[in-house]
């Protein structure tokens, strides 16, 4: 009952890598945030997709600019 809060939902695409260092392929997650605060984190291969599927992904130039 009630108002739950305003809910944001923000769709990455990402590759991560493993122990071995390599790369395991691109994968795209769905975070949820409920009024401001971080909630879940959905990296099922068949959760995300869904609920990402309607997002136009960009890439951040600034990400792209970092160096290690």
């Amino acid at each position: 009952p009630g108002d739950p809060g305003e809910r944001i939902l923000v769709c990455v695409r990402y590759d991560a890598r493993n122990s071995e260092g390599r790369y395991m392929g691109v994968k795209t997650g769905a975070a949820v945030f409920k009024s401001g605060r971080f909630d879940v984190f959905y990296d099922n291969p068949r959760e995300a997709p869904a609920l990402c599927k309607d997002v136009a992904f960009d890439g951040f130039p600034e990400l792209q600019q970092l160096s290690r």
